[in-house]
């Protein structure tokens, strides 16, 4: 065992006894809420029983025999029992809660260690990594394929981060057509038929307009997903390029009616619904591997960490 392994091991054990030590801390302040609750309740019974007291001994035979049954002086003689216990309780509660502030103080001073040890400890495992990555131990042929693996969930990580961005812009520039070609639809039949028909053209120029950015935010999208599963392409399968070319190709041209219109409104309004479900799902796919390679570098951490203490 190399001389920094035996410090990793001391530090572990002052470190654990130290996470004791916080364990007690918390004990301690559970107790002391439990003590200052009882505190304030006997201080207040205190003070009912000194008040029953006084107001017992300033009664006169006749209103003790009104207020209370039985004999003035027994009565006064239980109420000042009931006092003495109320006051020996708080005696022994407030004791006890110097007992426990003493105890506090001692196991703070050492509690504020912790973090100096586990700045230490930190410093000895990159210094026993140094030493590992430079042998050609076992375990240092572990430590290079983890620190591979890490970079590699790291970039995947990042990657994935990228197209995620990437496919939401995407999936709000279709929104935005969307909301246009709706506005569009069942305009005209009334009274101003010209405004009407100015209102719909204007949403079919802005739908236009959306489509070209979300078309250029799609290509976006698909280069950003080539990129990540460059070495996997089936997982992309689903949303290839070919799925956006030409989506809105046959939009608004000869344009006869307005039936004939509406027609295509409603055949273009499909046609991007299912390209905004094809991004949609292929941004819950994302999540997934994003949740997966952050899992797998957490794994790779622990792993890391467990083989620098123990090697």
């Amino acid at each position: 065992m190399s001389s920094t392994s035996r410090k990793i091991g001391d530090i572990q054990i002052k470190i654990r006894e130290l996470e004791k030590v916080q364990q007690h801390l918390t004990d301690l302040g559970n107790r002391m809420k439990a003590l200052k609750k009882e505190q304030k309740a006997l201080k207040r019974l205190m003070i009912e029983k000194d008040e029953l007291v006084k107001d017992l001994e300033g009664l006169s035979i006749k209103g003790i025999f009104h207020k209370v049954l039985g004999n003035k002086e027994e009565k006064i003689e239980k109420g000042r029992q009931d006092f003495l216990e109320v006051y020996l309780r708080l005696e022994e509660v407030n004791k006890a809660m110097d007992n426990l502030i003493f105890e506090e103080d001692i196991l703070a001073e050492k509690s504020g260690k912790e973090q100096t040890y586990k700045r230490e400890l930190k410093k000895l495992l990159k210094q026993r990594e140094g030493e590992l990555m430079r042998s050609n131990s076992k375990e240092g042929k572990r430590l290079k394929k983890i620190a591979k693996l890490m970079d590699h969930t790291k970039l995947m990580i990042w990657e994935i981060g990228e197209a995620e961005q990437a496919g939401t812009l995407a999936m709000r520039k279709l929104e935005e057509i969307q909301h246009f070609l709706k506005s569009a639809r069942n305009w005209g039949g009334g009274r101003n038929d010209r405004w009407m028909a100015y209102r719909r053209q204007t949403n079919i120029d802005r739908a236009k307009q959306s489509a070209h950015q979300a078309r250029q935010q799609l290509y976006i999208f698909q280069r950003e997903l080539s990129d990540l599963y460059a070495q996997t392409p089936d997982y992309a399968a689903g949303l290839q390029l070919d799925l956006y070319q030409g989506f809105l190709a046959t939009l608004f041209r000869n344009m006869i009616s307005d039936f004939v219109l509406q027609q295509k409104i409603r055949n273009t309004l499909s046609n991007v619904n299912s390209v905004r479900d094809s991004v949609v799902l292929e941004l819950h796919k994302l999540s997934a591997e994003k949740n997966s390679q952050m899992k797998a570098s957490k794994n790779l951490q622990h792993e890391k960490r467990t083989l620098l203490l123990t090697a």
